[in-house]
């Protein structure tokens, strides 16, 4: 019992320490670079907050996205515009060092943008992956985690006699 406690209890505090650096390095960045698109070693993710990119992507569903040079028609696409205001596209067609963007499921939603102005090309999607990631940022399920683990030394070194 004690073994399957601790090895509770470390993977409560890797789970809270993990989200906690990320959660620093995110805003710190933000803040410090003026960037509203932070990238950790060349990688990223973008939350899908609407249900415009269906059947491809899901609302809810986080995709790790990468930066690149490289962008293909169809690709789904991070950029930035009016400076702080974060975009997800989908590559219609390219020309040169002009890229066409649009949201897939709008018809009036074209923009042709340098290729430069591109952060970052999706990379990989997983619904499992989504779903977990979208349960475990929720703030109710976090400070239940950070509860357990503040009680959780209680109960492991209780003396059930």
């Amino acid at each position: 019992m004690k073994v399957l406690l601790t090895l509770l209890k470390a993977i409560i505090a890797i789970y809270l320490v993990a989200i906690l650096l990320l959660t620093a390095f995110f805003l710190t960045y933000k803040e410090l670079y003026d960037n509203p698109f932070p990238l950790l070693f060349d990688y990223s993710y973008y939350k899908v907050e609407t249900e415009e990119y269906t059947p491809d992507y899901e609302k809810n569903d986080f995709i790790i996205v990468k930066k690149s040079d490289e962008v293909s028609q169809g690709d789904y696409v991070v950029y930035v515009e009016k400076k702080d205001i974060v975009r997800f596209r989908k590559v219609v067609s390219k020309n040169g060092a002009l890229v066409t963007l649009k949201n897939p499921n709008s018809k009036d939603d074209e923009v042709t943008i340098d290729r430069k102005d591109i952060i970052a090309v999706s990379t990989y999607h997983s619904d499992f992956l989504s779903l977990l990631l979208t349960w475990l940022t929720e703030p109710v399920v976090v400070i239940a985690i950070f509860v357990v683990a503040v009680l959780l030394p209680e109960v492991q070194y209780r003396d059930y006699d």
